[in-house]
């Protein structure tokens, strides 16, 4: 037995290592484009008299990368599920490194006008498609590699971590380009050097995927002729409403992650002049705190029968009475108060994102657990995506166009959020299968 769990955790960690470098690349290029969106883009991609109108068309990238994500999840958790995880991963990894690469070779307004913007759209969409197509695919590679461990949790959470390490690599990457290069030169070719840095990362994570043993689970399934012909419409009829149930909470969550921290805080501070590296600084510091407590948190679930879905219940239920208190923080605009206030929800929201792997997987059969993992994902992705735009820019324009009075509202759709997320997460069967090859279509 005590080999066995050898062999179990030993694979794991090279499975778990060469999802999650990958799974960091495309996040990082996530929150790369974001932070640029609210940064940047407005001023070099959709340069407008009206600073509220040039912001709301950047940030309609995040929303195209979004709508797009389940595009991708469709199309690599199909190939997930039919030619193997290694296999949709790897293409996954290498779309979003090329249109990384395009971005950061985009021309400016000034220099082609509207065609930078609709470059900017089309690189967005693509790695949307990419990064959509990841999810899936990802985590049931990870914790089909862990089938036989009870730590499931725990090694499923690394990819999770994924979002955090992106989260912070870029915002680190912004806080020092900003701080070292005149604002001239920042805006000119700084911003566009931290994209051909994601480019690279992704061309070292399809290496290291290639690398790696497929899924074992998936492998007996081939070698049994039990494949799916169709997994993603086979799941999406057989648990249409499983995937709503949790896709909203899912979404919910990280909506108000980005409503009250990542753009909505980010373009809050703005308005304040809290100085850029400062901003930056606080995401960084809040997905710091995210990244180890959501993985304590992932491994007490693996602890307590049915603990994944109460756990993030409590945290939503966290998250709505500490967003009453986030914007006044950033009012602070001192250190300790912008960091705490972005900590107090978006760190909150984010670490979750390491309990969601086990969870999701538990859920699904075999046969189709890399296209059911990625619909709900992606389809509250897109969920998520609509709180950035349009509700960001709808609550914002009913204050009169002022983000600052805008934050009471913005607070009490957060609260609202997360309450509609904790009644549907109370409908959920939590499924929690010894082993992971016991749970067949």
């Amino acid at each position: 037995m005590a080999d066995t769990t050898s062999k179990v955790s030993a694979s794991a960690r090279m499975v778990t290592l060469a999802a999650s470098v990958g799974s960091f690349v495309e996040w990082y290029d996530f929150f790369v484009a974001t932070t640029a969106a609210v940064i940047v883009w407005p001023l070099l991609f959709f340069p407008t008299k009206d600073p509220g109108i040039a912001l709301l068309l950047s940030l309609t990238t995040i929303l195209a990368t979004k709508v797009s994500a389940p595009i991708g999840s469709a199309i690599f958790g199909h190939y997930g599920d039919r030619l193997g995880r290694k296999v949709g991963v790897t293409w996954t990894l290498l779309i979003t490194g090329l249109a990384s690469l395009g971005v950061a070779l985009t021309p400016d307004y000034a220099t082609v006008g509207i065609l930078s913007a609709v470059m900017i759209f089309g690189l967005r969409i693509a790695a949307g498609i990419g990064y959509g197509g990841d999810y899936g695919p990802s985590i049931t590679w990870v914790t089909e590699a862990a089938h036989g461990s009870k730590w499931r949790g725990f090694w499923g959470s690394w990819v999770g971590s994924a979002v955090q390490l992106g989260t912070i690599a870029s915002s680190l990457s912004f806080s020092i380009a900003s701080s070292a290069l005149p604002s001239s030169a920042f805006l000119l070719w700084g911003w566009r050097v931290i994209f051909v840095i994601g480019s690279l990362a992704a061309l070292v994570g399809i290496v290291i995927r290639l690398r790696m043993a497929e899924s074992p689970l998936f492998l007996d399934l081939k070698e049994k002729g039990k494949l799916e012909k169709s997994p993603v419409v086979k799941v999406a009829k057989k648990e249409w409403r499983k995937i709503l149930i949790i896709m909203v909470p899912f979404g919910a969550l990280f909506g108000v992650g980005n409503l009250v921290g990542v753009v909505g805080g980010q373009a809050f501070m703005k308005a304040l002049h809290v100085p850029l590296p400062l901003i930056t600084l606080s995401v960084a510091a809040a997905a710091t705190v995210a990244l180890f407590t959501g993985m304590c948190l992932a491994a007490l679930s693996d602890v307590f029968p049915r603990g994944r879905k109460w756990i993030v219940i409590a945290v939503m239920l966290l998250v709505a009475a500490t967003s009453t208190v986030t914007f006044r923080l950033y009012e602070l605009k001192s250190t300790w108060g912008v960091v705490l206030g972005m900590v107090s929800v978006f760190g909150l929201t984010s670490s979750t994102s390491q309990i969601f792997p086990a969870m999701l997987t538990d859920q699904f059969g075999t046969s189709t657990r890399s296209s059911g993992t990625g619909l709900v994902a992606e389809l509250g992705s897109v969920v998520s995506g609509l709180y950035t735009s349009p509700l960001l820019p709808i609550i914002i324009a009913l204050y009169g166009g002022s983000i600052v009075a805008a934050s009471y509202g913005l607070t009490m759709f957060a609260i609202a959020s997360m309450l509609v997320g904790v009644v549907f997460l109370l409908a959920l069967k939590e499924k929690r299968p010894a082993d992971l090859i016991s749970e067949t279509d």
